[in-house]
């Protein structure tokens, strides 16, 4: 049984090392672009962050509490004002994006460049939780080895 919890770790480990390097941004030229007063707000919380939901025309945008400005972010989304966002649809068939871009008239709230200084954060810290799970797993197997 022990050897099958080290063969866990190190699945979930390797994941989070392969997640790190393949979860790259989009390219601003390949976003969506909606433009309309944000309707059916809403938040879901999880264990590390909290996620907002607003629907523009057609489309449900959904933006994380970890990104720059959320709170401004939500703000916006229940003030009735006219926004254009920018989203990325991960799923071909998805109708729910992931905020890039947000502007209040012409004044940018949320800029391209923020959102890839988060994405780069979101992926550093998953490389080294990645790391460190791998770490564990190393290490009790090394000493789990002497201490028989």
């Amino acid at each position: 049984m022990p050897i099958l919890r080290q063969i866990v770790l190190y699945i979930i480990g390797i994941g989070c090392l392969v997640m790190s390097f393949t979860i790259k941004p989009v390219a601003e030229d390949k976003l969506t672009v909606f433009e309309g007063i944000p309707t059916k707000f809403r938040e879901l919380p999880s264990k590390r962050y909290q996620t907002t939901y607003f629907v523009i025309g057609d489309v449900e945008a959904s933006y994380k509490s970890t990104e720059p400005h959320y709170s401004e972010i939500q703000s916006i989304a229940q003030s009735g004002k006219s926004v254009k966002v920018w989203l990325n649809f991960p799923h071909k068939d998805s109708s729910t994006g992931q905020l890039y871009k947000l502007n209040v008239g012409d004044r940018p709230v949320v800029t391209y460049a923020e959102t890839l200084e988060s994405v780069k954060t979101d992926n550093i810290w998953t490389f080294w939780m990645g790391l460190l799970v791998i770490a564990l797993a190393s290490w009790r197997y090394i000493f789990g080895f002497f201490r028989r």
